[in-house]
């Protein structure tokens, strides 16, 4: 740091202070721009009224510089710095004045005032020209540095190593957040939006593998507003109407998983209308055309998790048909096998529905072609986790008709797939949580042979392990603590058949300690709601086998409290309450009745009309001597809600 007014002593800097003579910027440092020099000089002028008005004032013109904007300061004119010279030496000035007065007006003084100033400004706009050509070089290696990490966070090796994914937060956050610099700088530069669109297209995308839905959300809506402005613009634009179909498709994986089926609903709609109108605009973009593929796939998952079995159907037919038709358009062998892939994918969810909607023969038709189509190509399907994904989706599907085990022979065919697809992309989120339903699936089928409980339980127990991972990796999406629920529950019942009640109790207080933070983040999915009723219930049941009233009443409470409009649920509880009353202390039980009686209120009100149930059921004996127990089975009866 340096003074602008240092002197060869301390004499002169002190009379260089008195004279207000600084020492030019640009003699400290050439790169300084003429007009940040000027507005300098002008902020230190020694004469008040030529100075700024405030602070305020001099860093807006000083931006005005930085910028290359027009700035308010001028230098110092020709008059005002005689008039300042003369102040410093007045004896000398006078003869100079009578000098100057012989060529005031002369045309060769002006011819060379004009002269000078041409050099000056030509001089000005050489130094602007070169700081923007500089401004933009910077600024293009930058953005260039930028993408470059993105597809470093996609692409590097490296990244799929396990227990890497903080890095790779941290290099999404920070390339998001520069991204997000460069459009504030370029507010209204449509290159940097595109560009910015691109960088959120790229990072939701791995946040979405990364399972952190929340954020996936907010970037795909970022990347929607900027496509759709755009698009204004450039309404047949090919590259913002994948820009901005991604990103309702995107919102609409995540706002379903989220369990947002609404929102959901919408958003995939959205998706599969502008991939339609790209596949309209570029007939031959194979790229366009197994984008339509994935919103007609996602159409009937939202479907299905709606309960419309039928239109999932649909769907999914027409699914398939598309795909059929899509893969004449393959033009070289990747495009064959992706294709085929996703031909699978739609066989497989095709079967699914077609099970859920009670036509079970042509589901087995259907995953008798999936797997006929996929079993020549499994090793080259499961380097893409979609397309091992759909190859061990079709084999999971469990029929009745189990002819020479053939429902376990799928279900290891598919947990190789996925193994093999894991060793490709280990930190996958989806592969995993198939993984572990592979495992949890075969557990639950071995349960049927009663010689191989112990296989069975090792399975079950393979799914809680992969599962209790994938929680603790991804704790913000709900569906996969049910999941992890339900497989504790599993085992839960096998350990209790084995007659180790104090080891399930274990794990149905883990199931409903997992199922709860689920339920609140989905109180309506019903994949949630029965992870808690289930963990709950064989959690009550053990605690009476091991003669525990208060731990079964703890667990009813949490049916009566998280499932208050289930009938139900509702009356289980009631029936566990009332049995919690008649196996504690007598001092314990008025109250337990009491609770017992306002569960089956709730029950009731909810929908509860079986009466033969309340007549005849074990757990309410000791409810039916109760003088209430008369009204509440006449509203059951009735039809109508209970009187609390």
């Amino acid at each position: 740091m340096r003074s602008p007014f240092t002197g060869g002593d301390a004499e002169t800097t002190r009379q260089r202070i008195l004279d207000g003579r600084l020492i030019p910027l640009r003699d400290l440092n050439s790169a300084v721009p003429r007009d940040a020099e000027t507005v300098c000089q002008r902020a230190m002028d020694r004469e008040r009224e030529r100075r700024y008005a405030g602070a305020l004032a001099f860093a807006d013109d000083l931006d005005n510089a930085l910028q290359l904007r027009p700035v308010l300061a001028r230098r110092p004119g020709a008059a005002l710095k005689l008039r300042r010279w003369a102040q410093r030496h007045p004896t000398a000035s006078l003869g100079l004045v009578a000098g100057l007065l012989l060529f005031v007006g002369g045309p060769l003084a002006y011819a060379w005032q004009q002269h000078q100033a041409r050099l000056q400004i030509t001089a000005a706009y050489d130094e602007a020209d070169a700081q923007r050509t500089r401004a933009e070089a910077n600024f293009s290696r930058a953005q260039q540095a930028v993408d470059v990490l993105l597809t470093q966070v996609a692409e590097e090796d490296l990244l799929a190593v396990p227990h890497l994914e903080p890095v790779r937060r941290r290099l999404l956050e920070s390339a998001l957040s520069f991204y997000e610099d460069f459009l504030a700088e370029r507010a209204d530069d449509p290159a940097m939006k595109r560009l910015v669109a691109r960088a959120n297209d790229r990072c939701g995308y791995l946040l979405m593998e990364l399972g952190r839905n929340t954020e996936v959300c907010q970037v795909y809506e970022r990347q929607a507003a900027l496509a759709r402005e755009l698009l204004v613009l450039s309404p047949d634009d090919g590259e913002l109407l994948d820009l901005l179909g991604n990103a309702e498709a995107g919102r609409a994986f995540t706002l379903h998983e989220l369990g947002r089926l609404d929102e959901a609903v919408t958003a995939s709609a959205e998706g599969l209308r502008v991939r339609r109108e790209r596949v309209l605009l570029f007939p031959d973009d194979w790229g366009a055309l197994r984008d339509v593929d994935e919103s007609l796939g996602q159409r009937s998952a939202l479907q299905s998790s709606l309960g419309n079995a039928d239109a999932a159907v649909d769907a999914d037919r027409e699914s398939v048909s598309w795909n059929e038709s899509v893969r004449h358009h393959a033009g070289t062998p990747e495009q064959e096998l992706q294709g085929l892939a996703s031909l699978v994918t739609s066989l497989g969810n095709l079967a699914v529905h077609l099970k859920q909607s009670g036509h079970e023969d042509e589901a087995a038709e259907v995953i008798d072609r999936g797997i006929e189509l996929s079993a020549p190509h499994l090793e080259q399907l499961a380097t893409d986790p979609q397309q091992a994904l759909g190859a061990a989706n079709v084999r999971m599907i469990r029929l009745r008709d189990d002819a020479a085990g053939a429902n376990e022979a799928r279900l290891l065919d598919a947990i190789a797939i996925l193994d093999l697809s894991l060793e490709h992309s280990p930190q996958h989120v989806v592969l995993r949580r198939m993984q572990a339903s592979a495992w949890n699936n075969l557990g639950t089928l071995l349960l049927d042979e009663p010689d191989r409980r112990e296989e069975a339980r090792a399975a079950l127990q393979h799914a809680i392990d992969a599962l209790r991972l994938l929680v603790a990796d991804c704790p913000e999406v709900p569906g996969l603590a049910s999941n992890l629920a339900g497989s504790l529950v599993n085992l839960g019942s096998i350990t209790r058949d084995d007659g180790d009640a104090d080891a399930a109790r274990i794990l149905f207080e883990e199931a409903v300690a997992r199922a709860i933070p689920a339920i609140e983040s989905l109180p309506d999915d019903p994949a949630s709601r029965s992870a808690l009723f289930n963990s709950a219930w064989y959690l009550a049941l053990t605690s009476l086998q091991l003669n525990d009233a208060e731990g079964c009443v703890d667990a009813a409470d949490e049916i009566v409290r998280r499932l208050p409009d289930d009938a139900k649920a509702l009356r289980v509880a009631a029936g566990l309450l009332a049995r919690a009353a008649a196996a504690g202390s007598p001092e314990a039980a008025p109250d337990r009745l009491a609770r017992s009686m306002a569960a089956l209120r709730m029950a009731i009100a909810a929908g509860w009309t079986d009466t033969a149930d309340l007549d005849h059921a074990n757990d309410f004996v000791e409810l039916r001597a109760l003088p209430e127990f008369a009204e509440a089975r006449a509203a059951a009866a009735a039809g109508v809600p209970a009187l609390p």
